[in-house]
């Protein structure tokens, strides 16, 4: 009898059984030809919990033989397996990949790595850095910046190194580079993201600068002299004229605004 917590979880525990039937061997014989102990094995195929990636590859190929039957059934553990990581990470949310072509800004495209990471099964910075394969192309500071929404790739590079990671397709690498070509071409460049930190490689000439929020209430009616809010370049808002100002109500900058940080009420 499988105990079931998740629908995802099920069908990776019946797959794993299902390939283990085929084989007909009996349990301590198919644990001999894994690496993982015969309790990990017999826990993969549970469905207790949503075990390791290394432990689901490892079962079948202990179920299968080398070739094309062991690359189809690998496939499809990993599929299964990212489906129950996703569904345990995220319960009750639809598993869908990430969307690049709908990227406008950095905002949409952290919060689109954020989904790609998602849907290859949530891996570590430390697995992210080597499958990206390319030294330097993907540390694991960077990684981990970017999937806890502080940072975004700024360089094709970086962009690859992240997507080569998470297992994305080459065939969609292009709606990537579009989208980091479009961020680029922000006015505000390279800009910071929640938290207010800014990227530490990007370019000194297109860092932005800090912009108040929220932003000041008008205290004088147009036409006096006062320069308003619209028209009022970056490094104006920040000058001493805002002294004594009255802060616009509210709770404070939507999240991932670039550049914005909060002031206080005198």
């Amino acid at each position: 009898m499988i105990k079931l917590s998740l629908y995802e979880q099920a069908q990776l525990a019946k797959y794993l059984r299902e390939l283990r039937d085929r084989t007909g061997l009996g349990f301590a014989e198919f644990a001999a030809r894994a690496d993982s102990s015969s309790a990990t094995l017999k826990r993969a195929a549970l469905g207790k919990q949503v075990p390791r990636r290394t432990v689901v590859e490892d079962y079948v190929q202990a179920c299968t033989d080398p070739g094309l039957e062991r690359d189809i059934s690998t496939d499809r553990a990993v599929r299964l397996w990212k489906r129950a990581r996703y569904a345990q990470e995220r319960p009750g949310r639809a598993y869908t990949e990430a969307r690049p072509e709908y990227v406008r800004d950095w905002r949409d495209l952290s919060g689109a790595l954020r989904v790609l990471h998602a849907y290859a099964g949530f891996p570590s910075a430390a697995e992210m850095e080597k499958k990206a394969s390319d030294w330097g192309a993907l540390p694991h500071s960077t990684a981990r910046r970017i999937i806890n929404a502080r940072s975004v790739p700024t360089t094709q590079r970086q962009l690859d190194g992240f997507l080569k990671a998470c297992e994305e397709p080459e065939r969609r690498y292009f709606l990537w580079s579009e989208a980091l070509t479009k961020c680029l071409a922000h006015p505000q460049g390279p800009a910071p993201l929640a938290g207010g930190l800014t990227l530490r490689n990007a370019p000194t000439a297109q860092r932005p600068v800090p912009v108040v929020w929220p932003p000041l209430r008008r205290q004088h009616p147009a036409g006096e002299g006062v320069p308003q809010l619209e028209s009022m370049p970056p490094t104006a808002i920040r000058t001493s004229s805002n002294a004594g100002k009255t802060p616009c109500p509210g709770a404070g900058p939507p999240a991932g605004i670039p550049g914005a940080r909060r002031i206080r009420p005198p």
